[in-house]
């Protein structure tokens, strides 16, 4: 019998849980083994959609299956500016037409010690 190829490939994502339908993952690039420079883009302009011009929210630990978040830190678009040197969460807001870039300091498995951020 036919095989629908959907079904035979799974996608692969190291993304855990529900990733906003809005929300595109611009930048991920590891700028050594334990920071991760993170750009978040919404993808709707205000008043383009009704449900999808909403702000969305995503919690970037979901990024890093099995690591521990030590610390995140929102900078400037082209990354040379830290505008909040400690979000305090990992928990992120994005609204229409926004572009969040964020540098994200990760240790290594969950439970394993690490550095402070």
């Amino acid at each position: 019998s036919p095989v629908d190829a959907r079904e035979a490939v799974k996608p692969l994502s190291g993304i855990q849980g529900k990733f906003p339908d809005n929300l595109s993952l611009m930048t991920f690039h590891a700028l050594d083994s334990s920071t991760v420079l993170l750009r978040l883009a919404h993808m709707f302009q205000a008043g383009e959609s009704a449900v999808g011009s909403k702000p969305a929210t995503v919690d970037i630990s979901t990024l890093f299956p099995g690591r521990k978040i030590e610390g995140v830190q929102e900078v400037s678009l082209s990354s040379n500016r830290v505008l909040n040197p400690d979000l305090g969460t990992t928990e992120v807001t994005v609204s229409a037409m926004q572009i969040r870039t964020f540098l994200v300091k990760h240790g290594g498995a969950q439970g394993a010690a690490t550095a402070a951020y």
